[in-house]
């Protein structure tokens, strides 16, 4: 078996946002685990300076040098529309990659990716058609996609999000600096009427809980590290702000919170893996789909639903009732299932491996 395997990493990676660059450290970390060589992709590596893996910044260079490509994690198979500049450059990189790397002639791999149970001809734009075509073999993190593999023709299985292993693959030790509950918040906000309701109901919360401590955390800040998610114009002494961008600070965060309020799918589930309880605020369909999976359908909110946030912190016993109610949920069973995504790319790169030592010696 080649043990000198070149796998480069391909996925949602250039754009400084947390989850995305969790599943990249995790499969990279992985990866290396085997003995082989990992290569990530991204515009950014002031993000993964720290990982010890080779980065790459251009497409040709990254298939040059692997011998399998791996998309790993994000919503790849989700239809896109009206592209922001980010998500169109990221379009471009990615139907270079998988062209590159038909041409090249090798292994394109599908690792925990997520759709939202569309049919292939329903995903837009072309180049995530083309990703599903292209593939050898994929792992979804949604049952919904399931329909895609006999569609595309191609082998694969649902298992459930990858992210879901971050506490078992980065351990932490919980540290509390005292005994008062922890609230995160981490919230992207439009200007709508809504969201203005929405703050000032979260100004007031902040005031009548002194007996709480607030955490208001962004996990993509802006290109000169402005804080983008919402914090108070205001904060009294209960209240603090983080950047999360370093993966190990993240989990760290993460792992000392008692409940965590945000409109992100993975930096939530991150924090469930830790045994914590997330609310899922104004979530996209993917999230809607994980909590209903996982029983906790009672705690994904609706944008409108701003009524939960006065429930939730300021009804006698509610905030306590909610914070048990995610805790007794035992996630064993998902952690246990979401680990096969590691099961079966480790066989895949073994077969991989062991074809490329063989064509080696036949030269």
């Amino acid at each position: 078996m080649d043990k000198n395997l070149k796998v480069g990493l391909f996925g949602y990676y250039s754009y400084g946002n947390l989850g995305d660059n969790l599943m990249a450290f995790l499969l990279s970390r992985h990866v290396k685990s085997l003995g082989y060589e990992p290569i990530v992709f991204t515009k950014s590596p002031e993000f993964m300076s720290g990982w010890d893996v080779e980065l790459c910044s251009s497409v040709t260079e990254l298939v040059a040098q692997s011998d399998v490509i791996i998309f790993g994690g994000g919503g790849l198979l989700i239809p896109r529309n009206n592209l922001s500049p980010a998500q169109a450059d990221f379009t471009r990189d990615m139907g270079a990659v998988t062209e590159a790397a038909k041409a090249k002639n090798i292994p394109q791999i599908g690792i925990s990716l997520g759709g939202a149970g569309k049919s292939l001809d329903q995903i837009t734009p072309a180049e995530r058609q083309n990703l599903v075509r292209g593939l050898t073999h994929v792992t979804l993190r949604n049952s919904e996609d399931i329909q895609l593999l006999e569609q595309a023709g191609i082998d694969g299985a649902f298992f459930n999000d990858m992210v879901w292993t971050t506490a078992d693959q980065v351990p932490v030790a919980k540290k509390k600096t005292s005994g008062r509950r922890r609230i995160g918040f981490n919230l992207y906000m439009t200007q709508s009427r809504r969201y203005r309701l929405l703050r000032k109901i979260l100004g007031m919360i902040v005031r009548l809980r002194p007996d709480l401590d607030f955490i208001f955390i962004d996990i993509h800040p802006g290109p000169n590290g402005e804080f983008n998610a919402f914090a108070p114009d205001r904060m009294p002494k209960n209240c603090s702000r983080k950047t999360l961008t370093d993966i190990e600070k993240a989990c760290e965060e993460a792992a000392t919170l008692d409940l965590l309020v945000s409109t992100r799918l993975h930096f939530g589930v991150m924090m469930m893996s830790y045994g914590g309880t997330t609310i899922a605020y104004a979530g996209q369909e993917k999230t809607r789909l994980l909590y209903k999976r996982i029983g906790r359908e009672r705690l994904f909110w609706n944008s409108t639903e701003l009524f939960q946030f006065i429930r939730c912190f300021l009804l006698p016993g509610a905030l306590k009732r909610t914070i048990s109610f995610g805790q007794t949920l035992t996630v064993a069973d998902v952690v246990r299932d979401a680990g096969q995504h590691y099961v079966q790319l480790t066989k895949l790169l073994a077969g991989i491996a062991e074809r490329k030592t063989e064509q080696s010696g036949a030269h």
